[in-house]
């Protein structure tokens, strides 16, 4: 049997012809995980914020409270730094974050509670200043 004979042969094999079948699945599954891999790439939603520290002394910041003291901040006097805050939805009432800051002695210098509306007022700036404690 001739080499052409044999692919003619191999190509109306069922088999065969149903992996021709097979290519619009493919395709179609292919599509399915592309969109849903740029959907992952959306991210989370995140306010972003920047630090001021309005304190005459370096103090540590706390994004998410003390409690979570794998998550700091240190801005000498002056200093000021950007961040991004996670957050749940962009609703001006949400809670965001609740920011402590202290100092090298660590005493607490500042602490507040900040919704995205409060961000939104105060034009995304958090300022650290020394005896603000509302929380």
């Amino acid at each position: 049997m001739s080499q052409e004979g044999a692919r003619s042969r191999l190509w109306s094999e069922p088999a065969i012809r149903g992996r021709r079948g097979a290519r619009p699945a493919i395709a179609w599954l292919l599509c399915v995980c592309a969109l849903l891999v740029s959907a992952s790439c959306f991210g989370d939603l995140s306010h972003p914020v920047l630090y001021e520290n309005a304190t005459s002394a370096r103090v540590t910041i706390y994004p998410r409270g003390r409690e979570y003291p794998g998550v700091k901040r240190v801005l000498d006097a002056g200093a000021t730094q950007k961040d991004n805050l996670l957050v749940s939805n962009m609703n001006p009432d949400t809670f965001v974050a609740r920011i402590e800051a202290v100092d090298d002695a660590g005493l607490l210098v500042f602490c507040r509670r900040y919704t995205n509306g409060d961000l939104d007022h105060l034009g995304d700036r958090i300022t650290v200043h020394a005896g603000e404690i509302t929380c």
